[in-house]
């Protein structure tokens, strides 16, 4: 995360789930640079807000090719 609407996603999602009065959660994000330093953010976002993460994880996304061959 980059720059400041990045940060600013991360500080709001975690405002978001305080107004809900979720205290305890968990949160994923893809396996890439962006969705890595993302997490970082909300971590550190979330942290302040005074939610517990229990865990993060990421996960590798592939796009599966479809046969585009026909008959």
């Amino acid at each position: 995360m980059s720059n400041y609407s990045d940060q600013f996603q991360a500080d709001a999602l975690a405002k978001l789930i305080k107004h809900f009065g979720w205290t305890w959660i968990g949160a994923v994000c893809s396996d890439s640079d962006y969705g890595n330093s993302g997490m970082a953010a909300f971590l550190h976002a979330a942290q302040k807000e005074g939610i517990c993460v229990e865990y993060s994880e990421s996960f590798y996304r592939s796009h599966p090719q479809q046969d585009q061959e026909s008959g």
